[in-house]
């Protein structure tokens, strides 16, 4: 479903890419197993009271998706400067931080947000949700629930990460 937040962005110009995987815990336990299943199961309630939430959020222009099984994309639009998608990111992850009420158990939803700017992170909107998605994995390897902007540097660590995987796979397929 990428591609239909892809068709969300009319323009690069003063439009910015937020990309968020959120994360699903019954009291201080992490994702994982019969937490998980009740947050993205067969009913999806966790995930849906989350949809919910990110919907009071955003502004009339914007657009929001869910791309995945516990992962939305919105589209700001007619954003002014990073403070207002810095914002805009500490909005959302505050909304979801409310606990949800499950079953008998209590959920607390976590979020990992990833935010581009175009043009200046991509004039493609592949490229800016590409870029979003880069800042989002950054906010999940620095500890979740928390917000990353897009910086260069992202892109070519990956690049250069690929280089190494590839690199590894032919010096062991030569040595073998």
């Amino acid at each position: 479903c990428l591609h239909v937040v892809a068709g969300a962005i009319v323009g690069p110009r003063d439009s910015c890419s937020i990309l968020i995987e959120t994360a699903c815990g019954v009291g201080s336990d992490s994702v994982n197993g019969a937490a998980r299943s009740m947050c993205v199961g067969d009913d999806d309630q966790g995930v849906e009271q989350a949809a919910e939430r990110l919907q009071t959020v955003i502004g009339p222009h914007d657009f929001i998706a869910r791309i995945g099984a516990d992962e939305f994309g919105i589209v700001q639009h007619d954003v002014d400067d990073k403070a207002e998608a810095e914002r805009m990111a500490n909005c959302l992850i505050e909304v979801l931080a409310r606990p949800v009420a499950f079953d008998k158990h209590e959920l607390t939803i976590t979020a990992s947000v990833g935010t581009a700017f175009g043009p200046l992170h991509g004039n493609a909107p592949t490229s800016l949700i590409k870029s979003a998605g880069l800042a989002m994995h950054r906010a999940k390897s620095e500890g979740r629930n928390c917000a990353r902007f897009f910086v260069p540097e992202m892109d070519e660590a990956l690049k250069s990460r690929l280089e190494l995987e590839k690199a590894v796979r032919t010096a062991s397929l030569n040595d073998g």
